[in-house]
């Protein structure tokens, strides 16, 4: 919790921006350990911003690759 309030305070109100990979590894670690656990944690991405950047992934996935 320290470290993303220091990472909150660093980045004021600039927003980070992850690669497909690292989203992939937030949901998986945000899943993990729950949504009520996660939002006690205060994280720099909620599970709301997961999910939605999830759905992007999957649905360009879907769109790159048909078969």
């Amino acid at each position: 919790m320290a470290e993303n309030l220091l990472l909150r305070a660093r980045l004021g109100k600039r927003r980070l921006l992850f690669t497909d990979a690292e989203r992939r590894t937030l949901a998986t670690l945000a899943k993990a350990i729950g949504s009520r656990v996660l939002a006690d944690l205060n994280p720099i991405v909620s599970p709301a911003t997961l999910k939605i950047d999830i759905e992007q992934l999957i649905v360009r996935m879907a769109s790159d690759n048909p078969g």
